[in-house]
């Protein structure tokens, strides 16, 4: 049997999205206290980087229950939609962590001049090309666990 990479997409997206939204923007307020308090940058990455790394794990782990509608689903369509779901996260947080780049460096030059907007454009530019994937193997690795782990608790 072939795996339905468009129903799983279909299935999964929006909660798949939804989630790493709300992740996200937990992570971007935590960049604007990094920015406004910079003692605390390394306190702070102790505790977003772990839970960075477990949570397309959760994400795939949800759809793919979702996806299965909570019965037994078999491990390779279990990581094939995980999968998905940490290149749905990949794509999110990669587009939030644009915006707060915008919105940090936006702020910076109202204090320090057009030159930061530069710098800004640079960070960007940096994560699309080196954050992009990067995340979305993380997020195809992460996610696939996730959706193994479902897969593993319903034999």
């Amino acid at each position: 049997m072939a795996i339905e990479y468009k129903k799983m997409f279909s299935a999964s997206w929006k909660r798949a999205a939804t989630l790493a939204g709300t992740w996200g923007a937990v992570v971007g307020a935590f960049s604007l206290i990094m920015n406004a308090l910079p003692d605390l940058i390394f306190i702070l990455l102790a505790i977003l980087v772990p839970i960075s790394l477990l949570v397309p794990a959760i994400i795939g782990f949800v759809t793919t229950k979702n996806y299965a509608a909570s019965s037994k689903i078999e491990l390779k369509p279990a990581v094939a939609n995980g999968a998905i779901s940490g290149i749905i996260y990949a794509v999110v947080m990669i587009s939030i962590a644009l915006f707060f780049i915008l919105v940090n460096y936006a702020a910076i030059a109202l204090f320090w001049g057009l030159e930061s907007l530069v710098e800004g454009l640079i960070a960007m530019l940096a994560t699309l090309v080196i954050g992009l994937p990067v995340m979305v193997i993380i997020g195809i690795i992460s996610g696939a666990i996730g959706g193994a782990v479902y897969s593993s608790t319903k034999k």
